[in-house]
């Protein structure tokens, strides 16, 4: 008979439990290769299991950290609260630095270091000087910008309209009523303090202040010398864009005459004052050189006047026989200055006269419009029909 309780024990595996341990993820611990054990918690699955929990949160407060900053910056750069008007100038010099501290200062960002930073990454420019329009008080940086990145306001000005043909006096009586802040003395100082590039040493700015449309800055309103030297700087820009400083070989080509500059800018202002129809202006002037070649004298009525002094439409004999330099009527060649603010035409007149032989020309219309004629006795006909008709 078979011992059984020997075969049981060879018969039946062995019951020892295995060293291999199953971790969580299912991988094979070492101890146990074949895998056959139950799963086990020891401390290295628990160190496993804790990191993913420890990286979400660091995630977590990373974007939360995030959020924050950027609400932060947002806060900075697109503040809330009131929005008032505010004042601001940009001194000459300032640098994007500078300017930021300046918007902090006066309400306008709230950060200057953030707005700094938002300038540096926008590549914004130095701002022009200037007073700058439409800030405000809590204003956003985008907003800001864009007002600094348009440039400062244009100053708020006055004008002053010079027309064409006034004396140097006359200039001066009009901007002074038009400035009250001006005085006579300082207009009078301005006159005898800038010079023109075509005035001669003893002369004048007469015929030298070009007639213009100013504007007028409201803190320069009392400032004559400021405004002097704006009308000359526009004759003499004038005078180069028309050709003034070739005048002498100019008028030496179209008349065989030799005249300065100046005397050319003289013939131009008895060219303004004698006709106010553009399209004659240059006949006017070929009947003055006419006139200057024959050896005759200019016999030009608005000289009289400013040899006078006063405009009338009425001139006397004893008018005419004036004893002044400037009194074509009586003294010859041409006058020592200008009579009067030549416009545009009147100086490309002087300068492109008219071909022709023209000795003289006379008024036969209310309109203005002039008859000309090489024929005095035609000349005298056309002037009496005129007179008998009314126009003078």
């Amino acid at each position: 008979m078979t011992d059984m309780t020997d075969q049981g024990r060879s018969d039946i595996p062995d019951a020892t439990v295995p060293d291999t341990t199953v971790d969580l993820d299912g991988s094979l611990d070492p101890v146990d290769p074949a895998g056959v054990s139950g799963p086990t918690f020891g401390p290295t699955a628990r160190r496993r299991r804790r990191w993913p929990m420890v990286l979400g949160v660091l995630v977590i407060v990373g974007i939360v950290a995030v959020a924050a900053g950027g609400m932060w910056v947002r806060g900075q750069l697109d503040p809330s609260g009131p929005n008032e008007p505010v004042g601001f100038a940009i001194p000459v010099g300032a640098t994007t630095s500078q300017v930021a501290t300046l918007l902090a200062d006066a309400g306008v960002v709230v950060n200057a270091d953030a707005f700094r930073m938002f300038l540096r990454i926008k590549g914004a420019e130095p701002f022009e000087a200037g007073v700058y329009q439409g800030l405000t008080t809590n204003q956003a940086a985008g907003s800001v910008l864009e007002v600094l990145a348009g440039g400062p306001a244009p100053p708020e000005v006055d004008t002053i309209t010079i027309p064409e043909g006034l004396w140097l006096d006359e200039i001066g009586d009009r901007v002074l009523a038009a400035f009250p802040e001006m005085q006579r003395s300082d207009w009078d100082a301005a006159l005898a303090t800038v010079r023109s590039a075509y005035q001669p040493e003893s002369a004048t700015l007469e015929g030298l202040l070009f007639p213009a449309t100013y504007e007028v800055a409201l803190d320069d309103r009392g400032d004559a010398t400021k405004l002097v030297q704006q009308m000359v700087d526009a004759f003499e820009a004038v005078a180069a864009e028309v050709g003034l400083d070739d005048a002498t070989a100019t008028l030496r080509s179209a008349t065989g005459l030799e005249l300065t500059p100046y005397e050319v800018v003289t013939i131009a202002s008895m060219v303004e004052a004698e006709t106010r129809i553009e399209s004659e202006r240059p006949q006017v002037a070929r009947v003055m050189y006419n006139r200057l070649i024959e050896g005759m004298r200019l016999d030009i009525d608005a000289t009289v006047l400013y040899a006078i002094g006063r405009r009338t439409d009425e001139i006397t004999v004893t008018d005419l026989d004036t004893d002044s330099p400037w009194n074509t009527r009586r003294s010859p060649g041409i006058p020592p200055s200008p009579i009067a603010a030549p416009g545009r035409s009147a100086l490309t007149a002087a300068l492109a006269p008219s071909d022709g032989n023209w000795l003289y020309y006379v008024l036969i219309d209310p309109a203005g419009d002039h008859f000309f004629t090489n024929d005095y006795n035609e000349f005298l006909a056309v002037a009496e029909d005129s007179r008998q008709r009314g126009v003078f």
